[in-house]
C-alpha cells in the first residue's frame, strides 16, 4: 500500500458513499422498548455471572454478541451508553484474566469513554490478573506512554496500514443520512497495534462512536523503525463517515 493510499484511508476514514437520506420521525425516536431492554439486562447479568464462574471466553463471547444486538437494535436517540459500558468493562475483565492486556486496558478505557466515570464492576470478585485496570483510565491527549514519538518527530512517510477493519452499524442508524467527524488519538505500538484511545470530540451518538472505537482495537500498522528498533509513536486518526 503506498503513501497516498495510505492518506486516502486515514484522512477520509469509514466513508459511505450513499447520499444522504433525510431522518424520520421513526428513526430518531428515543423510546426504547422496555421488554428489548430487559432481555439486554438479563444478558449482561448472565454475562458477568460467567466472569464469576471463572469462563473467561464464554463470558466475552456473550458480551460480544450483545454489543452487537446493542448497537443493532439502537435508534440514534437511544441512551444505550450505560449498557455498552457494562459490556465493554466484562470484555476487559476477561482479557485482563485471559492475559490479553492490551485488550483488556482498551477495553476497560472505552467503558470510561462511554460514561465518563470508572465501570461500576466488582472487580474484588477476581484475583490479581486484574490488579491493574483499577489504574487505567482514558489517556488525555498530551500523554505518551513509554516515551511515545509524536509522529512528526520521526520523520518518517505516513503509517501502512496491515489490518482496518471497518465498524458495524445498526440498520436503523445505517438508513438515516448522517456526516460526522471523529478524532482520536492513539499510540501506535511497537508491534504496530493500538492502544490508549483519546476521543477529542465523540458526539452524543453511541451508535457511532462505539463501532468505530471497537473496530480500532483490531487496527493494525507496519511498526515504525527507528535506528534498527521498533518504536511507539502517537498517531492522530480523523475518522469521517457518511451514512445512509
Amino acid at each position: 500500500m503506498d503513501g497516498s493510499t495510505m492518506r486516502m484511508i486515514i484522512c477520509t476514514l469509514l466513508i459511505w458513499s450513499a447520499a444522504l437520506a433525510t431522518a424520520s420521525n421513526e428513526d430518531l425516536v428515543t423510546h426504547i422498548d422496555p421488554v428489548e431492554w430487559k432481555k439486554w439486562e438479563w444478558r449482561a447479568d448472565r454475562a458477568e455471572k460467567q466472569l464469576s464462574k471463572g469462563q473467561w471466553a464464554k463470558a466475552d463471547k456473550a458480551a460480544r454478541s450483545l454489543g452487537r444486538d446493542i448497537i443493532d437494535g439502537s435508534r440514534l436517540g437511544h441512551q444505550i451508553e450505560p449498557l455498552l459500558a457494562r459490556v465493554s468493562a466484562i470484555r476487559a475483565v476477561s482479557f485482563a484474566m485471559r492475559g490479553k492486556t492490551r485488550l483488556a486496558r482498551w477495553h476497560w478505557q472505552l467503558a470510561q469513554i462511554l460514561t465518563s466515570k470508572p465501570p461500576e464492576i466488582d472487580l474484588s470478585l477476581f484475583d490479581s490478573r486484574i490488579a491493574y485496570l483499577r489504574d487505567v483510565k482514558p489517556r488525555g491527549p498530551d500523554e505518551r506512554p513509554n516515551a511515545a514519538l509524536g509522529w512528526e518527530e520521526a520523520g518518517k512517510p505516513e503509517p501502512q496500514a496491515l489490518k482496518t477493519p471497518m465498524p458495524i452499524y445498526s440498520k436503523s442508524a445505517s438508513r438515516v443520512g448522517i456526516q460526522a467527524r471523529m478524532t482520536v488519538n492513539v499510540i501506535i505500538r511497537e508491534d504496530g497495534k493500538l492502544s490508549g484511545p483519546f476521543v477529542y470530540d465523540k458526539g452524543d451518538l453511541a451508535v457511532f462512536y462505539y463501532p468505530i472505537l471497537l473496530a480500532l482495537a483490531d487496527w493494525e500498522f507496519e511498526p515504525l523503525v527507528v535506528d534498527d528498533h521498533p518504536v511507539a509513536f502517537v498517531y492522530i486518526l480523523t475518522v469521517r463517515f457518511k451514512m445512509s
